[in-house]
């Protein structure tokens, strides 16, 4: 944002519910609330011509905002790294991942979230992120309600969004790294621009789930030219 906001932009952002500074309730994170909560602040704050940037889980809370609020406030669309379209293994996504896997995992995180962050971070970045870059990022993470998390992570992977996503209607430009172990690019960057009707795609060779991080000039970029565009 300070990037774009130096171009003359006005950026907004906000801490999602359960994480920063935000309150931590002990409902709420799922994909109808976040959404709400979206449109909460756009209406609060009477903005127009929006254009709606989202990262991972952020890209499924524009997708549900857009099919609950519809899209008279907003522009376009951004998605980095994004984690839709569908993340579990059924019958009609036998790509996706085993429930046994997800469940394993956040049992991994009741136990020892600390532990678990130190022990995966580094795929994140790039083997050139300074170690005070990646200790900045695990101290946001560690704000975060470990509630809050568990249960987003439910909402990640269970929520099914190919069908609003290929009712979207504004221009969106998805953007994925090669290199993205959190959510690989096939299952998630290509299939969601493949559902998105005229949506744009740019891979970002070599770049991990936290491109924002690790390929900042490129991708302020990108974003600059998309939304002037």
């Amino acid at each position: 944002m300070i990037h774009l906001s130096g171009q003359g932009l006005p950026c907004i952002a906000y801490d999602q519910r359960g994480h920063g500074r935000s309150n931590q309730h002990g409902y709420g994170y799922e994909y109808d609330t976040l959404a709400d909560d979206l449109a909460s602040l756009l209406e609060q704050l009477d903005l127009r011509e929006v254009t709606l940037v989202g990262h991972s889980m952020g890209c499924g809370e524009i997708v549900r905002y857009l099919s609950r609020h519809g899209s008279s406030r907003v522009a376009r669309a951004v998605f980095i790294g994004t984690a839709t379209p569908f993340a579990l293994k059924t019958r009609d996504n036998p790509d996706g991942v085993d429930k046994a896997v997800i469940d394993k995992l956040r049992a991994s995180w009741a136990k020892d979230f600390p532990r678990w962050l130190g022990d995966n971070a580094r795929p994140f970045f790039v083997p050139e992120t300074s170690p005070e870059m990646v200790q900045w990022v695990m101290g946001m993470c560690l704000q975060a309600s470990l509630k809050a998390l568990i249960d987003c992570h439910h909402a990640i992977n269970e929520t099914d969004f190919r069908a609003e996503l290929a009712a979207m209607t504004v221009p969106t430009l998805v953007i994925h790294g090669d290199a993205d172990v959190s959510e690989p690019i096939e299952q998630r960057g290509r299939r969601t621009t493949q559902l998105i009707p005229g949506s744009q795609f740019k891979l970002y060779e070599g770049a991990p789930h936290g491109l924002m991080f690790t390929h900042m000039d490129r991708l302020n970029s990108d974003l600059l030219a998309f939304i002037q565009g």
